[in-house]
């Protein structure tokens, strides 16, 4: 998950998950109210860089990093890895900046760089769940599942009310065909987040894997407004 000094006001506009979810249509949408928020942001972010003296370098790299964040959020990737990297250039030392640009190279499937930001991030802040779940998403996202299950496990273990990383290593259980494993990890990431609608579609695919469809069907039907399920989707998540 994105990682700066405002995540968790930022988390509470939008609930952000695991971008390696099981199927797309269970992303969340993001609302219009949330948007325009975010909208307002990159324009704040951007008049804290702008009206920073040329040169030297303008000494903002929280207000760029924010600003990589408002990129991110709205698509604009690209952009978003350029401010970071701005944001980089300034505070080398900036764990969450290495973690929020490995996220958005680990989306752009830029993968061995990407790796390097959460190596780096990690030797920072060795201590940092974020930076731990985030190697974990991209070894999820490159067929490592095992080694994402030790990222996953490790980041919960420094940060035990992580409910991202409970949700990630839910989804790493049910790739590796363990959905008694993956269900547990689902139930602890809701109980820990009860708004949570990509964890609550996860458990109902969970169910369905061990055949409990009455409790299965609404819980993805509620939480992700999914019209077709079923076993070709959940090839992907339990292959």
């Amino acid at each position: 998950m994105p990682y700066s000094s405002w995540s968790k006001y930022q988390r509470r506009l939008l609930h952000l998950s695991v971008q390696w979810s099981w199927h797309p249509s269970m992303r969340k949408r993001i609302t219009t109210s949330a948007a325009s928020i975010r909208i307002a942001a990159i324009g704040t972010s951007r008049r804290l860089v702008s009206n920073a003296p040329c040169r030297p370098p303008p000494d903002f790299p929280e207000a760029l990093n924010n600003l990589g964040l408002s990129q991110h959020e709205l698509g604009q990737r690209d952009a978003a890895i350029t401010s970071y990297r701005r944001a980089l250039a300034i505070a080398p030392e900036m764990a969450g900046a290495w973690i929020n640009l490995g996220n958005a190279l680990t989306a752009a499937q830029q993968s061995t760089e990407a790796c390097s930001c959460f190596v780096r991030a990690i030797a920072l802040d060795p201590h940092s769940a974020e930076a731990h779940n985030g190697l974990g998403n991209l070894y999820l996202s490159t067929h490592r599942t095992e080694e994402a299950i030790v990222c996953f496990c490790t980041a919960i273990a420094g940060k035990p009310g992580y409910a991202d990383a409970h949700n990630n290593l839910g989804i790493a259980f049910g790739r590796t065909g363990r959905p008694r494993e993956a269900l547990a990890s689902f139930k602890r990431a809701l109980a820990l987040c009860p708004d949570f609608p990509l964890a609550a579609g996860n458990l109902g695919l969970a169910y369905l894997e061990l055949g409990e469809h009455a409790i299965g069907l609404p819980l993805i039907s509620r939480n992700t407004g999914m019209i077709r399920f079923g076993a070709d989707q959940r090839v992907h998540l339990f292959s």
